[in-house]
């Protein structure tokens, strides 16, 4: 396992890894991997079945991976905690998910995709109030396990508040309580992250940025991924419009050794 330090290196070791049979869960662009490389937070490891990913965070690793054989375990010491996450459209199997069990990732929950399709709204509304990343961030880590929660960095996070892709609610002091964070998909939106702050929970306030969310961006097809076991948060998408289309995401962690 080694630090990444050249793009073009990497993209070379990525594409020879594009073979028939393959198995991975990479969804980072260029963009992803040279932000990455730049900050010095992106690991590589190559051995003869495939090759592993790592992106270093506080206090654990978020891994991606290419697996050309299923046959050979990865032959490393393992860093740390590792996080990944295995989608599944309708039609695939387990066999992803069996491989990491088998290579000692214990499955953490699964998160189920719902679909939104566009209608009209007839609304126009003024501007979201501006948000900064800093206290948006805070709400976030006050709302997310860092390891399974997606967060963004705190780059993507500003530039989300500054397009106004943030929708917030504040209480009586102008404190932050309450923020949707969505961003483009394809050709409508993915809404990210629903967050109230655990003191002003049952106070309506997801449900009614979920309802703006809609009144915002509801011309365009949305998606949302949320944990399965979560009821509460289902039943504010279901009421906003969205239905399970039959998509999974099983999220696994590797323990410290």
């Amino acid at each position: 396992m080694r630090q990444a330090d050249d793009y073009q290196a990497l993209a070379a070791a990525i594409s020879a890894s594009l073979r028939p049979g393959l198995m991975t869960n990479c969804t980072l662009s260029g963009e992803d991997l040279r932000r990455e490389i730049a900050a010095g937070t992106l690991w590589v490891h190559r051995w003869e079945g495939g090759l592993l990913l790592f992106k270093r965070r506080e206090g654990f690793w978020r891994m991606y991976y290419y697996v050309n054989d299923p046959t050979c375990p990865p032959d490393l010491p393992w860093p740390g905690e590792v996080v990944t996450e295995i989608v599944r459209r309708p039609r695939d199997t387990a066999a992803q998910a069996d491989l990491w069990q088998s290579w000692g990732f214990s499955r953490e929950f699964t998160r189920m995709r719902m679909q939104r399709p566009g209608r009209e709204t007839g609304e126009a509304l003024p501007p979201p109030e501006a948000v900064e990343a800093g206290e948006a961030m805070d709400l976030l880590h006050r709302c997310f396990d860092p390891r399974t929660g997606c967060l963004p960095d705190r780059e993507e996070l500003a530039a989300d508040c500054a397009q106004g892709r943030v929708l917030t609610r504040r209480d009586t002091d102008g404190r932050l309580i309450a923020l949707l964070r969505s961003a483009p998909y394809r050709k409508g939106w993915e809404l990210r992250h629903l967050a109230a702050d655990p003191a002003h929970r049952g106070e309506g306030l997801a449900g009614s940025l979920a309802a703006e969310f809609t009144r915002r961006f509801g011309e365009k097809g949305s998606v949302v991924w949320v944990r399965e076991d979560y009821a509460a948060p289902r039943h504010i998408y279901e009421k906003n419009g969205f239905c399970p289309d039959g998509w999974t995401a099983a999220v696994f962690i590797r323990k410290d050794d």
